[in-house]
This record gives C-alpha cells, sequence and structure tokens, in this order.
C-alpha cells in the first residue's frame, strides 16, 4: 500500500469532488474500478474493495510523512494560485467523503 501515486489520487479526488460526488453513477464506477484492481498493490492488500479504501484512509491518516509528502507534491504540480490549494487535511477529508458516498449508495 506504500504507493507514491496515493498522493497523486489523493489530490485528484479532492480537486474533482464537487463534481463527481453527484454525478449519477459515480459510486459505481468507483466500485467497477476497485473490483477490477482486485489483486494488485501487493502482498497484504485486502481483498475487499471496502476494506481496501479503509486500510488507505487509515494508512494516510496514520502515516506521518504522507501529510509533508503530500504538501511537496501540491507545491511542485499544482496551478493553483496562492490560496486555492487543498491541504491534505482538505484532501483527506474530501476523499474520506467520497468513500463514505460509494458505500453508502452500494446499500441503497
Amino acid at each position: 500500500m506504500d504507493d507514491p501515486t496515493i498522493i497523486r489520487h489523493l489530490h485528484d479526488l479532492a480537486a474533482l469532488e464537487g463534481t463527481v460526488a453527484g454525478a449519477t453513477g459515480f459510486a459505481a464506477l468507483a466500485r467497477k474500478t476497485a473490483e477490477d484492481d482486485t489483486g494488485l498493490g501487493g502482498e497484504g492488500v485486502p481483498s475487499s474493495q471496502k476494506e481496501r479504501f479503509a486500510a488507505m484512509l487509515e494508512f494516510l491518516h496514520n502515516g506521518k510523512l504522507w501529510a509533508s509528502e503530500y504538501e511537496t507534491f501540491v507545491l511542485q504540480v499544482s496551478f493553483a494560485g496562492s490560496g486555492e490549494t487543498i491541504n491534505f487535511a482538505e484532501a483527506f477529508a474530501a476523499t474520506r467523503g467520497l468513500v463514505d458516498k460509494v458505500y453508502r449508495e452500494e446499500k441503497s
């Protein structure tokens, strides 16, 4: 699960949250993509989609370097102006909200 692309995904999901959160079919697409990724990521990665997302969020929340690596990534690649960048806490909260939405809709 120690994948540097997680930082980019975290940022991209946060940037897209306002658009995708209400989009018809987003939750189904996210679940399908996660299903297609089953088996990727190396040993110790849960096979259940929901468990994988939970593990990823826990990993990001508890990892001491992720916030720092995220801020470095944003400074290097973001075209956002001053005051428009998405910080780690915002990106984490947005991603957690999207994951919650995906699995809340699954129950519907």
